[in-house]
């Protein structure tokens, strides 16, 4: 099978080219590396137990680590970005003095790793001196250096990988959404890795895959044998927990943000760029070929932005180029903010595609850029 019917046939690779930024085929399952992972979050879990800053410490990635956190009472609740070493004394003080934190369980985890990278949605189950409980979703990545791996972000829980079909062959239709693939759920980072494998390791001449779908509020299943190429998948982002998916027709800052990023490739020696990322914390993921990756803070992204778009002004013509719909995942407090993009190349063509997604803050009556996932994906399960 050709590398272009693959990926169009392979539906679990374009959740991990969603979820993961990978630019096409995802590599082989980490086992190894998941297992470490794991270890992992078993020493954030002991470090909590015997209120060992210094083990704690250890499993954060030096200066690049970055967190965002909710606090106060809902009718005044706000979000914080703080970096690591700011995040540790906040546990410290807050969770195992003030609220006499017992033990943080991280259980239900959702692990995927590729290369340098670890993505894990985990819930966290905190028990406190008094017999209180609380329980929540984290979302988190971990970056491996050195052998070692070390959480690189952590952040509410807004948004999980989902499948829609947008071009219907083979018993497929467009606006089915895709909800597993054999005995493998899409909507999990583990389950959607486990699907590829399941789905790339096949030969023509093997018995179809079975692909369960939602069509109109029922569920069915469709073989889908692995020449069969018209079909057409898209992966999508959309809302978990308290994440909502506002509406087109809502207005938000996030979507004016995303706009205004067309002006600024425009004038790339600006400071509107620095002043649309957060002053307290700032995190760009990149995901290379083959998986691996690499963290810039703040000042890095910077200068890479400008770098990125002063080359492009050669290939792109910005002047003509279009955010032609902005979506928006948000609590209240924090967003998941993407948009689709119409370039318009020099050369005449014209291409359209999805932004690379965003993590948005509320500081004050401004939102600001916290997080940079590195990867492109449109948001909702609908067609644009």
């Amino acid at each position: 099978m050709s590398r272009d019917a693959l990926l169009r046939t392979c539906l679990p690779a374009a959740i991990l080219v969603a979820v993961l930024g990978l630019p096409g085929v995802a590599p082989a399952e980490d086992k190894e590396g998941a297992a470490g992972v794991e270890q992992l979050l078993d020493r954030i879990e002991k470090a909590h137990a015997e209120h060992d800053l210094k083990l704690l410490d250890e499993q954060c990635l030096d200066k690049d680590a970055l967190t965002i956190v909710e606090v106060g009472p809902s009718e005044d609740r706000k979000a914080l970005v703080v970096p690591r070493d700011r995040v540790l004394g906040m546990v410290e003080e807050l969770a195992w003095k003030q609220k006499g934190l017992v033990s943080r369980r991280k259980t239900q985890r959702d692990i995927t790793v590729t290369g340098s990278l670890a993505w894990m949605r985990v819930t966290t189950v905190d028990r406190y001196k008094a017999g209180a409980m609380a329980e929540f979703r984290d979302l988190y990545a971990a970056y491996r250096r050195d052998g070692t791996w070390r959480i690189c972000l952590a952040m509410p829980d807004l948004f999980r990988p989902a499948m829609l079909v947008a071009q219907g062959d083979a018993g497929l239709e467009s606006g089915d959404v895709v909800i597993a693939v054999g005995k493998h759920q899409v909507d999990t980072l583990a389950g959607g890795q486990a699907a590829f494998e399941q789905v790339a390791a096949r030969k023509d001449g093997d018995p179809p895959v079975e692909l369960t779908i939602l069509r109109n509020g029922r569920e069915l299943r469709v073989p889908l044998a692995p020449q069969s190429s018209k079909a057409r998948i898209e992966p999508r982002l959309v809302p978990a927990g308290a994440g909502r998916l506002l509406g087109d027709d809502e207005s938000h800052p996030v979507k004016d943000l995303t706009r205004s990023g067309i002006e600024m490739a425009r004038k790339p020696q600006s400071d509107d760029f620095a002043k649309s990322l957060c002053p307290d914390g700032f995190l760009a993921i990149t995901v290379l070929p083959g998986g691996q990756a690499s963290l810039s803070n703040r000042e890095a992204a910077i200068a890479a932005f400008r770098q990125s778009m002063q080359a492009s002004q050669n290939t792109i013509d910005w002047e003509n180029t279009k955010i032609t719909r902005c979506r928006v995942i948000t609590d209240g407090h924090v967003a998941l903010g993407g948009a689709t993009v119409s370039l318009a190349m020099k050369n005449g063509q014209q291409r359209t595609a999805p932004t690379r997604v965003q993590v948005f803050v509320r500081q004050g009556d401004k939102w600001l850029v916290a997080v940079n996932l590195g990867h492109r994906a449109f948001l909702g399960l609908d067609t644009p």
